[in-house]
């Protein structure tokens, strides 16, 4: 911050410290802690995806915003707050959460999709997460499907740990149609995620 403060671009430079996943457990202490979070990097777990993000900035205030948003938002986002249309041949994951950090507005990203390679393994929508299926963090081991799915709710228990399936059917049901019609929206290209897993 110091350099950007002696060259004068600290007024017009935003910056972002965030990560990709959650901590790498095979390396125990050395690959952090996700904290009271389930599991780490690799799993659809809130401890493989949930991670801080710190924006600093001349147009950013302090503050603390607990609603979801994505690594996928950051290029329309400062487009948004640059003033720069972005793209029209293609379509964007992310969304522009300009109005959020300025504005204080709830996040436009109300939905989140956890894939590993082409397959879905869980939705969240607001304090609600589902799990289709799910396997440990690193290394790869055998993908467990659910018959019924798990249900979590992520306020109320982010280390998610009590399943809600069977109290909630409604909410199985909705999860499921978004699903269903987020992956009937596009075709899938074959990823190296695909690879086999350990058995």
């Amino acid at each position: 911050m110091e350099s950007l403060v002696k060259n004068g671009l600290d007024k017009n430079t935003i910056v972002v410290f965030t990560s990709d996943n959650g901590p790498w457990l095979i390396y125990e202490q050395e690959g952090g802690s996700a904290g009271l979070l389930k599991d780490g990097k690799g799993s659809s777990f809130e401890g493989g995806f949930r991670v801080p993000c710190i924006i600093w900035g001349d147009m950013v205030q302090p503050s603390l915003i607990s609603d979801m948003g994505s690594t996928l938002d950051i290029v329309p986002t400062f487009c948004d707050m640059a003033g720069i249309e972005l793209p029209q041949d293609r379509v964007y994951d992310g969304y522009s959460l300009k109005q959020t950090l300025l504005e204080k507005e709830e996040s436009p990203r109300q939905v989140f999709y956890f894939y590993k390679g082409s397959n879905l393994h869980a939705i969240k929508s607001n304090q609600y997460k589902m799990h289709f299926s799910s396997a440990i963090a690193y290394p790869r081991k055998k993908i467990v499907n659910h018959a019924i799915p798990l249900l979590y709710d992520t306020n109320e228990d982010p280390g998610e740990n009590f399943n809600l399936s069977d109290q909630l059917p409604e909410v199985i049901q909705k999860l499921s149609s978004l699903a269903k019609k987020f992956e009937a929206s596009f075709q899938y290209k074959e990823s190296i995620f695909d690879l086999p897993v350990e058995k």
